[in-house]
C-alpha cells in the first residue's frame, strides 16, 4: 500500500502537473541559475522524464546557499535552495511524507494553536506558571543517527529513506563554488538543511516523543517548530529541568536565553501573539505582540513612499493614473488581506484573534496620515483606502463580504483582464493578449501578490 500510494504521487501525469505549477510562479534560484520563465516545454519535458524515471533512487544537485539576516544583533539563518527540478521532486516527497505521519501527526496550523492556547489562558489561574522553551539552534542540530532510526519505524519503504538521507546530507554550497571542495559543505552527521520542503515534516518527526513525554501531567502544552508554551500550576523549574532531560536524549538542548517561566498575571509572547492580563478589567486577553504591529506599519508606510516616489517619475498623466489606482488596490489588499483557493491570506487575517482593537485604530490612523502627507505632497487626492477596523468587524460578521478580495471569483478571461489592467500589469490602450496568456500573467500576479501578503505576517522571528 505505501509503496502503491509513493508510485501514484510519483505518476507522470502528477510530477508534470506538479512542474508545470513550479515553472510557473516565482521562485529563489538553484545553483544551476535557471530561472522559472526560462523553462521551454522541451525542459519541463526532460524534469518530468527525470524525476518519473529515478523517483526511487533519486540524486540531488547541491543546494544554493542563501544567507537569511533577521536583524543585527542574529547571527545569518543558512538556507539551502534547490534546483527548480528538486524544488518539484521534494514538493511530491512532502505529499507523501504527510500521508504517511498521519498516525502520528498532531501538529495543527498557528491560528488554531493560538486559539487553544487562549482558551486555556482564560482558565489557568492567574498565579499558575507559563514556561516558555526554546531549542537551541534546532535545525542544524538534529542528529541523523536518531532521525534515521525515527524515519526506519514510521516509513516502511528503504529507498525513501534512503532519498531523504541523500536529501539532508546534501551540500548547501556558495554560487562559484569549486566541485573539489563538495566535500566541505557536506553534511553528514548533524542538520536538517532549511528551506527544502520535507525540512518541517522532518523535524517534527524529530520531536513526536518529546511530545509525549513533556505534555504528560501538564494543564497545557503546545509546540510550534521548536518553539513551545507549558501550563502547570506551580513549580516551573522542574518542568524545565525535566524538558532539558528528555532533549538530552535527542542529543539538543535547551536555548536558556529564551526559557522563562513566569506566572500567567506577567504575560507572555508566542506566535506573533501577547497574551496578559487587561489593564483595567484583570482579565486575560490576547493581542498582537507590539512589535508585530510596528513591523506591519513599517511595511505600509515603505509602500506608501514607494508609490510616491513611482508616481513622480512617471511622464504622463496617464501613467500616474494607472499607478494611482494600483497603488490604492495593492495597498487595500495588504490591509484587509485576500482568499485564494478558499484559504486566508494577511496579516489581518493572521491577528484576527486579536481582543485589542486600539492597535487596528492605530493602523488606520498612521495609514490615513500617511496617505494625507503624500496626498498634499503630489497634489492628489488618494481616495479609498479601507480600515483595518471595519475589516475586522466584518470578519465576526461577514467574513465573505466583498470587501475582501476573492481571487476565487475572479475566473473569466474578461474579469482577469480587467483585474490586471487595475494593478497596472496590463495597458487599457493595448490590445488584450491572447487568453491564455492573460490567465498566465493573473495567476503569476496573484501568487506574488499573496506572497507579500504571507511576508507581512512576520511571525516567526
Amino acid at each position: 500500500m505505501s509503496k502503491q500510494l509513493y508510485l501514484d504521487i510519483f505518476s507522470r501525469e502528477n510530477i508534470l502537473r506538479r512542474a508545470i505549477k513550479f515553472t510557473k510562479r516565482k521562485h529563489a534560484v538553484g545553483i544551476d541559475g535557471k530561472r522559472v520563465f526560462k523553462y521551454t516545454e522541451a525542459q519541463l519535458a526532460h524534469i518530468v522524464d527525470t524525476i518519473f524515471l529515478s523517483s526511487t533512487n533519486y540524486k540531488f544537485s547541491p543546494y544554493r546557499e542563501r544567507l537569511a539576516i533577521k536583524d543585527r544583533d542574529r547571527p545569518p539563518r543558512l538556507v539551502s535552495i534547490p534546483t527548480i527540478r528538486d524544488q518539484v521532486f521534494l514538493s511530491l516527497l512532502k505529499d507523501y511524507l504527510h500521508e504517511i505521519v498521519k498516525p502520528i501527526d498532531d501538529r495543527h496550523p498557528p491560528n488554531k494553536i493560538i486559539s487553544d492556547v487562549y482558551k486555556a489562558y482564560q482558565k489557568l489561574a492567574p498565579t499558575g506558571l507559563v514556561t516558555r522553551l526554546d531549542i537551541q539552534n534546532y535545525y542544524p542540530s538534529v542528529a541523523h543517527e536518531y532521525l534515521y532510526s525515527k524515519l526506519s519505524k514510521v516509513i516502511p519503504l528503504s529507498f525513501v529513506n534512503e532519498i531523504i538521507h541523500r536529501a539532508i546530507t546534501n551540500p548547501t554550497v556558495p554560487l562559484g563554488y569549486s566541485r573539489s571542495q563538495k566535500s566541505r559543505y557536506m553534511n553528514s552527521e548533524r542538520g536538517i538543511p532549511q528551506g527544502l520542503a520535507i525540512s518541517n515534516v522532518l523535524a517534527h518527526i524529530y520531536l513526536v516523543d518529546l511530545d509525549v513525554k513533556l505534555r504528560m501531567g501538564k494543564l497545557g502544552y503546545w509546540r510550534y517548530v521548536d518553539d513551545f508554551v507549558i501550563f502547570t500550576e506551580k513549580d516551573g523549574s522542574s518542568v524545565i529541568d525535566e524538558a532539558g532531560i528528555y532533549l538530552a536524549e535527542l542529543d539538543l538542548s535547551l536555548n536558556m536565553e529564551k526559557v522563562t517561566s513566569k506566572k500567567a498575571e506577567d504575560g507572555f509572547n508566542f506566535l506573533g501573539y501577547r497574551f496578559q492580563y487587561h489593564p483595567v478589567h484583570a482579565s486575560p486577553i490576547v493581542r498582537v505582540a507590539d512589535h508585530g504591529v510596528r513591523r506591519f506599519l513599517v511595511r505600509c508606510i515603505s509602500d506608501i513612499r514607494r508609490f510616491k516616489k513611482k508616481f513622480l517619475s512617471m511622464k504622463t498623466r496617464e501613467e500616474r493614473e494607472a499607478i494611482v489606482i494600483a497603488f490604492i488596490d495593492t495597498l487595500n489588499e495588504k490591509i484587509t488581506g485576500a482568499y485564494s483557493r478558499n484559504k486566508r491570506y494577511g496579516w489581518l487575517f493572521y491577528f484576527s484573534q486579536t481582543k485589542d482593537k486600539s492597535q487596528l485604530h492605530l493602523i488606520d490612523k498612521v495609514i490615513a496620515e500617511e496617505i494625507d502627507c503624500v496626498s498634499r505632497s503630489l497634489g492628489i487626492k488618494l481616495n479609498g483606502i479601507k480600515s483595518a477596523v471595519k475589516a475586522y468587524h466584518l470578519l465576526s460578521v461577514n467574513p465573505r463580504h466583498e470587501y475582501f478580495l476573492d481571487y476565487d471569483k475572479i475566473i473569466s478571461p474578461r474579469d482577469r483582464y480587467g483585474f490586471l489592467v487595475r494593478r497596472n500589469r496590463l495597458k487599457s490602450n493595448e490590445p488584450p493578449p491572447p487568453e491564455a496568456q492573460v490567465h498566465e500573467i493573473f495567476e503569476s500576479t496573484r501568487d506574488f501578490n499573496l506572497s507579500q501578503l504571507e511576508s507581512d505576517v512576520g511571525i516567526f522571528s
